[in-house]
């Protein structure tokens, strides 16, 4: 997958969840400044050559390269005077700004390149059955963040539908996957105040769905 593709696509879920908390401040990707972009490239970068990292690895290497570009803390971001609030230690951050970084991980693991990706299995929807399914699978990072909400699909007709989310402080992450044949299609996008419910019989998950967050479960 093209590194500015993923930049600009975890700058788009940044910039819907920052609306989502009331900060109308940032830009599009096509009107945002050069040095932003060139930042979220670098994070790409960063968690490729990381796939392990964490929230606050993330975090930590955006703080550095910062530093490194002259930038200091500000109580309030001033690309003009190169302050920013956020250069401070990650356990120090509020947490709608930590909340940021394990957003971004989640954008770049869900679309990291997939080399088999003409081989991918229509009928593999979970990590534990993909075991099965294939045999040389090999993981990284936190395992099953994302969790199966609804899925079709026709082996024989060579086609999938599915829609992942990930529970992310107060919303979920939300993946939308089109597959037909070897052409695959994703769409990811952040949807605040949801959570994810799951649905049992004897012990055994049957069901997911995302709620309102306060809402009955039914």
């Amino acid at each position: 997958m093209n590194v500015d593709l993923i930049a600009k696509t975890c700058h788009e879920v940044n910039r819907a969840y920052c609306k989502s908390i009331g900060d109308n401040s940032q830009l599009a990707w096509e009107d945002a400044p050069e040095w932003q972009k060139e930042s979220a490239i670098n994070g790409v970068k960063f968690h490729q050559y990381h796939p392990d990292s964490k929230p606050s690895d993330s975090h930590d290497s955006w703080m550095k390269e910062k530093l490194e570009q002259g930038w200091q803390y500000g109580s309030v971001k001033d690309p003009a005077k190169k302050e920013h609030p956020c250069l401070v230690p990650y356990e120090d951050l509020p947490k709608e700004q930590q909340i940021k970084d394990a957003l971004f991980i989640g954008v770049v693991r869900s679309m990291k390149q997939d080399p088999i990706q003409a081989d991918k299995s229509l009928n593999t929807s979970e990590a534990n059955p993909a075991k099965k399914q294939i045999s040389d699978l090999e993981k990284w990072g936190v395992e099953d963040p994302w969790k199966l909400i609804a899925k079709a699909s026709s082996k024989k007709q060579g086609w999938m539908k599915s829609t992942k989310a990930m529970e992310i402080g107060h919303g979920c992450l939300v993946q939308v996957t089109t597959q037909q044949g070897n052409h695959i299609a994703e769409a990811l996008t952040w949807a605040p105040g949801v959570t994810i419910i799951e649905h049992s019989e004897e012990g055994v998950v049957v069901s997911r769905e995302l709620i309102t967050l306060g809402s009955p479960i039914q």
